[in-house]
């Protein structure tokens, strides 16, 4: 009692760094002559001031929902040529060894960073003796072949971990993906993806996996198949969605229903209704046939407006010609307009759509010039078509259903729309506010479809016009589900909860415009050549970092900011990259967990706290394990009558009241499932981290069971060194459980 005593004392003293001395040395005696009668009196006297719950005795496997997965690493022959050809020039430098560098990257040179080899390299560039030109000559396989990389040809792994790392992180198709696939799908099976998190001790890590994974990405998506060199892929891209002007003539009228929204489709078509409606749909041609028989009553009433284009074009308001159906002008494609004003002239009878088109300075704040100059002309091209008394053009009945069809499914800003409905649902489809933040986002996804990456990816895969293509593209993907599991991330995550609707949906379209647009980062390949019997070292090329992005220390990149924020923003999202690869600096203070529930140890830690801090930047509130795990087993709960506004609010909330355990650890921190977080220790065979694993497991356990004890090592140390079966110590007995008590 006298030590329990002086736990409570330890807590309440004024003198609080005297008194946690003296109640340190208590416990270290405490625990060393009594064990399990300790736990019982530290467990007892401590619930009156702490209340803790661990996440281990939350799961029905113990296990805290993290699985560690194996993964084969393989050593091939290039793999030890390119070590020999290392090893070679870092005796020849006088350089420390390199079996290290050599096991956690490929092309060492290419990636060298101020390490000793790279100094030493440097300091002996002007006179390097015989051995090392000789060397440098006959390390072509530590570098990487630029005019492979320029031709998009296939650049080898040459390391086991890169390999291993390249098959986890394109898995589910991936390296072709523009956006995570959603946790609750609204038709076609589930994909349990997951974004990658990886940590490294070595900084060229980074610099390795943002490259090599990004420019095979750029590979699978049809970038190889272009007429161009990788280095000119940027420089030379096209703005197919574009708000130009050229030869007095708009260049982007029909990519406007791609930024502008339409609250009219955005009700009469909800993939999230058609879902709560039905038994489960198949594929994406069963969610468009429902939602083009709910859009079957609008084609109909833009059919009475149709009049076909004739010589002679369009005055004013009205049509001139004398035959209907005949289309004789040959620039009829740059007349006819019903495709893209087809759904405003629907919307414009909603008075606070027309007034907020009418204003004519939609996004003001945010238009850049490259590609929206002449946006604000565009858009009053648009409010005097939706204004007409006729749309120009006569497609039949089914052309007209199938693009309406489109635009309600697959319109960036439409589904933008209604994700921000649900979330703000006190604001009208038409509220001004509302339309302005689903537009910012249309805007950004503009960006999206303009990279090269997502043009060669689109265009590889239809005939259609590009335009077409992306409205088949975010209808095929599911992207209204996307948005809708997004947004409500967003609330929380940007402490939107209590505030007022137009502030919360401006707030949360500022944050997806960034998501989207973040630069690729910019990899500096260094080359090593020999001439003039000197090493001449010059940048030989910047790869791109999309697919995969590094975070550094500052955020500093190679003549490109990437702020850790920005970043983070954007891994936080379902769009790219798919893989953040880190030192350190990420392991502590950041969360990641919005879309990943992988994580990978390139190298592992030393210690068991940093394998904690690593892991718990994804084992986090409603991570994206817990998310999947819950639409697994409460998406039926959804089919119930009546109306719901934010499907995801609705389902933790009937989780939690189903919730076994009591707390709210379930279901918003932990949910059995399926799904858990997992952990991929990438240790090459028979090296020493191929057994620090098990040790670090063992440590956790001990850590966990020593949690907030002083002096951890000691104790962790102590209880390490217990002969279990001469001592007849349990160590459960041990263990501290400070989780409240139930009521009642």
């Amino acid at each position: 009692m006298r030590f329990a005593s002086g736990i409570l004392t330890f807590f309440k003293a004024p003198d609080f760094s005297h008194a946690s001395i003296i109640f340190l040395m208590r416990l270290r005696s405490a625990v060393a002559s009594s064990p399990s009668v300790s736990a019982t009196v530290i467990e007892g006297t401590l619930r009156q001031v702490i209340a803790r719950t661990e996440r281990v005795s939350e799961t029905e496997q113990r296990d805290a929902m993290i699985r560690d997965v194996d993964v084969p690493i393989s050593v091939e022959p290039a793999d030890l040529i390119e070590a020999r050809a290392v090893a070679h020039i870092a005796a020849a430098a006088d350089a420390p060894g390199t079996v290290e560098y050599w096991k956690s990257a490929p092309y060492l040179l290419s990636f060298l960073r101020d390490y000793k080899l790279g100094q030493r390299l440097d300091h002996l560039k002007d006179a390097p003796s015989e051995a090392l030109t000789n060397a440098i000559r006959a390390a072509k396989s530590a570098q990487i072949n630029i005019e492979d990389v320029e031709n998009y040809r296939p650049v080898p792994e040459n390391n086991g971990r890169m390999r291993a790392l390249k098959t986890i992180a394109f898995q589910d198709d991936m390296a072709k993906r523009l956006w995570m696939p959603p946790s609750l799908p609204y038709f076609g099976p589930r994909v349990s993806a997951s974004k990658l998190l990886v940590f490294s001790q070595w900084a060229m890590v980074p610099d390795a996996i943002a490259a090599l994974l990004s420019y095979d990405s750029e590979r699978a998506m049809g970038m190889n198949g272009l007429n161009h060199r990788y280095s000119d892929a940027f420089r030379k891209q096209s703005q197919p969605l574009s708000f130009r002007r050229t030869k007095s003539r708009l260049t982007g009228l029909r990519a406007l229903p791609l930024v502008i929204p339409s609250p009219t489709l955005a009700a009469a078509a909800d993939p999230l209704e058609i879902f709560r409606s039905r038994a489960p749909l198949p594929d994406a041609a069963a969610m468009r046939a429902q939602v083009r028989a709910r859009v079957k009553d609008h084609a109909h009433s833009i059919l009475g407006r149709l009049r076909a284009v004739q010589r002679g074009g369009v005055t004013g308001r009205h049509f001139t010609g004398t035959r209907e159906n005949e289309v004789k002008d040959p620039d009829a494609d740059r007349i006819t307009n019903w495709d893209w004003a087809c759904a405003a002239s629907l919307d414009v009878a909603h008075a606070p759509y027309q007034s907020w088109l009418a204003r004519g300075r939609l996004l003001s704040d945010i238009i850049r010039d490259d590609g929206q100059e002449s946006w604000h002309d565009h858009v009053s091209a648009l409010r005097d078509a939706a204004n007409a008394d006729h749309l120009i053009g006569q497609p039949d009945n089914d052309s007209l259903l199938d693009h309406l069809t489109d635009l309600a499914l697959g319109s960036p800003a439409t589904c933008a729309l209604r994700a921000l409905h649900r979330i703000a649902p006190d604001l009208g489809y038409d509220d001004p506010a509302i339309l302005n933040a689903a537009a910012r986002i249309g805007m950004a996804f503009r960006g999206l479809f303009n990279q090269p990456e997502s043009q060669a990816l689109l265009r590889s895969a239809s005939d259609e016009v590009y335009w077409q293509s992306v409205l088949d593209h975010c209808a095929s993907h599911d992207l209204q589900s996307v948005m809708d599991e997004y947004v409500h991330i967003l609330v929380e995550a940007e402490g939107l909860l209590d505030a007022a609707p137009t502030q919360a949906v401006g707030s949360i379209a500022a944050v997806i415009d960034d998501a989207l647009s973040l630069k690729p980062a910019q990899i500096e390949i260094k080359q090593y050549r020999i001439k003039r019997g000197q090493i001449d070292i010059q940048p030989a090329i910047r790869m791109r970092g999309r697919f995969a992005t590094r975070l550094l220390q500052g955020g500093q990149e190679d003549g490109v900011v990437q702020r850790t924020e920005t970043v983070r923003t954007a891994f936080n999202s379902p769009f790219r990259p798919f893989v953040l690869a880190s030192t350190s600096v990420g392991q502590e203070g950041l969360d990641f967990h919005p879309y990943c529930h992988r994580i990978v140890h390139w190298n592992l830690p030393s210690n068991p706290v940093d394998l904690e801090q690593r892991e718990g930047r994804v084992h986090r509130y409603k991570n994206h394990a817990v998310r999947l795990n819950l639409a697994s087993r409460y998406a039926h709960t959804l089919h119930r009558p009546g109306p719901i506004a934010d499907p995801w609010q609705n389902l933790f909330q009937t989780a939690h009241r189903q919730a076994e355990r009591p707390g709210d650890l379930e279901p918003f921190w932990l949910l059995d499932g399926d799904v858990c977080i997992e952990r991929y220790a990438l240790s090459l065979p028979y090296s020493r981290e191929a057994t620090l694993l098990g040790w670090l497991k063992r440590s956790v356990a001990l850590y966990r069971l020593a949690f907030g004890q002083p002096r951890q090592d000691d104790l962790l140390s102590f209880l390490d060194g217990i002969d279990t079966a001469d001592d007849a110590i349990d160590l459960r007995d041990l263990q501290i459980s400070l989780r409240p008590e139930a009521k009642g």
